[in-house]
């Protein structure tokens, strides 16, 4: 038995990322000013891509197995630091 009860865990998580969401759009709309609703909207099309995201892995879960995983992360951090690097302004 772990010394970790899962409701406990359940606590952690919900205090840590609950407002998590909520704290993200008031950051984006006083970040972006007057263009707060596109940034709005770009924070929901990002949500909607993490969820596809965890569509995806399951895909390859079923279809590859766990050992697709490495490469797929890589390949996305592959994709990140190309994109961070080329983004001239914040």
């Amino acid at each position: 038995m772990s010394r970790f009860p899962p409701c406990c865990a359940v606590e952690v998580w919900g205090l840590t990322f609950g407002g998590t969401a909520a704290l993200l759009q008031m950051v984006f709309a006083e970040t972006a000013g007057d263009s707060a609703d596109i940034a709005q909207s770009m924070l929901v099309t990002a949500w909607n891509l993490a969820i596809g995201g965890e569509l995806v892995g399951g895909i390859l879960l079923e279809t590859l197995g766990v050992l697709s995983f490495p490469w797929t992360l890589l390949i996305h951090m592959l994709f990140a630091i190309i994109v961070s690097r080329s983004a001239k302004v914040h």
